[in-house]
């Protein structure tokens, strides 16, 4: 796969060297959770863009993966780029309820974990999940890196 730029996908990513907050982390784990299938593509470009916004190219966030959740995104295989999200080791589930919600389930090395109840689409529900994971991570693990709180 050859690299994809950043600015392709999202064009507002400048690192301006800020702190992403757990509120930050939070407010767009629920705006995740509450998205539609058409707005898949820009809650993860969200998610994206708050971590490079803070001048930590995804490093708690498994930077390695991200041309891939690049392109999964563009192609809109939200699943995949969700998944390639996920930090080593984590563990997550996923279950699509009888009434046609999503549960989404997240819980990393250190056995910090959140969950979303509510999600429409079963990759908001992992993302949601996920951000509301990290958001809880204490600070120095390395799921968390230094830019959070």
């Amino acid at each position: 796969m050859s690299p994809v730029p950043l600015k392709q996908f999202l064009p507002d990513a400048t690192p301006t060297g800020r702190t992403v907050s757990a509120a930050d982390l939070l407010a767009l784990a629920d705006r995740c959770e509450h998205a539609g299938p058409a707005e898949q593509g820009d809650r993860l470009r969200d998610a994206l863009d708050l971590v490079a916004s803070a001048g930590s190219p995804v490093s708690h966030l498994c930077c390695d993966k991200l041309e891939r959740v690049l392109v999964y995104t563009h192609l809109g295989a939200y699943e995949s780029a969700v998944l390639a999200l996920m930090p080593e080791g984590a563990t997550f589930t996923g279950a699509r309820l009888e009434d046609g919600s999503v549960i989404g389930q997240v819980a990393l090395g250190a056995g910090t974990g959140a969950h979303s109840r509510a999600s429409r689409v079963l990759a908001m529900g992992w993302l949601a999940a996920l951000l509301r994971t990290l958001a809880r991570q204490p600070v120095g693990t390395p799921e968390h890196g230094e830019t959070l709180p």
